[in-house]
């Protein structure tokens, strides 16, 4: 949740700071298990891996990446340029984009 302080607290002027989710509010909930942090957002929209699922042969295309990277770089940039934080799971965009954005 101190992720979510940083970001807050950092100009939001940038481009890509309206395309990540911001959090709304926090809690913790208490059960006999433990305390479990909750954040909430507005809602989203589909996710990557709810898109990528959409498609027969599993693969996004071309014009569909486009739009993914239009919105997802300048994200990142916000995110490691302004607010200082590194995203550490672009990794999990890679078995998405069998495609090279070129092709059409």
């Amino acid at each position: 949740m101190e992720i979510y302080a940083q970001i807050a607290a950092v100009n939001q002027s940038h481009i890509g700071s309206n395309y990540i989710r911001h959090m709304i509010e926090c809690f913790n909930i208490k059960t006999d298990q433990g305390i479990y942090p909750c954040i909430v957002h507005k809602p989203g929209a589909a996710s990557l891996c709810q898109l990528w699922c959409m498609y027969p042969d599993r693969r996004l295309p071309p014009q569909v990446i486009k739009v993914v990277l239009k919105h997802l770089i300048p994200a990142l940039d916000f995110l490691h340029r302004v607010a200082g934080v590194i995203h550490t799971g672009i990794y999990l965009l890679f078995p998405f984009l069998h495609t090279s954005i070129h092709d059409t």
